[in-house]
């Protein structure tokens, strides 16, 4: 209930709104399947980013802990180390 409230009455943008369900109420499903970064670190062999939707059926193995996949995600580096 207090998610559709923030959702509908603040017009909130669907990011942060996962977001703040992810950090602030602590739910361990909250998954932003629109955050750029997400789909940058997921993006497909061809170097084609997913979509939102496509991201959402990647992440449907992740239930309930998609929320801790996407801050694994967000703290992952797709950078090479340097070469010595």
């Amino acid at each position: 209930f207090i998610a559709a409230t923030l959702l509908c009455n603040v017009n909130m943008d669907l990011i942060f709104f996962e977001y703040v369900a992810m950090r602030a109420m602590r739910e361990a499903d909250a998954f932003p399947s629109a955050d750029l970064v997400l789909q940058k670190r997921l993006q497909i062999k061809n170097h084609k980013r997913p979509t939102a939707k496509e991201l959402d059926i990647m992440s449907e193995d992740w239930r309930p802990w998609r929320a801790y996949a996407a801050m694994l995600l967000w703290a992952s580096d797709t950078q090479a180390p340097p070469e010595k």
